[in-house]
């Protein structure tokens, strides 16, 4: 990542632990963690996601990240990343947009922890049934290794 700074994403469905794990791995690495820019964009939503929605969700969180990587202490750790864009316009929308795939093949993530669960989610427009979020595991873990480089 940029600076050196190594980026770990903690991935995951909603009510998965997400924002706990971060928290905590941040406080035992002593750095920041960056939050889900898409929990409060979501929020807001009258309507389902569209793709305009997750192209935003993506500049939003890719923005947020650049802010926040002055502060961190030789780690990042991220609720959450924009690879979540890609898992769903590719699940919703059948592909995902051009910007969203060249900057995933740009950032190096050392580590990715994709968090499940069997608790429903939250009511959000965002928000998925437990079919759905396991769509979303197998979707996003099948899309996780083709873009992990070569080691």
């Amino acid at each position: 990542m940029d600076n050196g700074i190594v980026k770990i994403a903690v991935v995951g469905g909603e009510s998965t632990g997400k924002s706990t794990m971060s928290a905590y791995l941040a406080k035992h690495y002593q750095t920041v963690w960056v939050p889900e820019y898409a929990r409060e964009y979501c929020e807001k939503l009258t309507e389902p996601p569209t793709w305009q929605d997750e192209i935003n969700m993506f500049e939003g969180q890719l923005a947020l990240e650049n802010r926040l990587l002055p502060q961190a202490n030789k780690i990042l750790v991220c609720d959450t990343t924009f690879i979540t864009v890609k898992i769903w316009s590719d699940h919703m929308f059948g592909g995902s947009p051009q910007r969203v795939i060249d900057e995933l093949k740009r950032i190096i993530t050392i580590f990715t922890f994709f968090l499940t669960s069997t608790c429903p989610g939250s009511t959000t427009h965002c928000a998925i049934s437990r079919t759905s979020a396991n769509i979303l595991c197998r979707f996003g873990m099948m899309n996780l290794k083709p873009l992990t480089p070569n080691m």
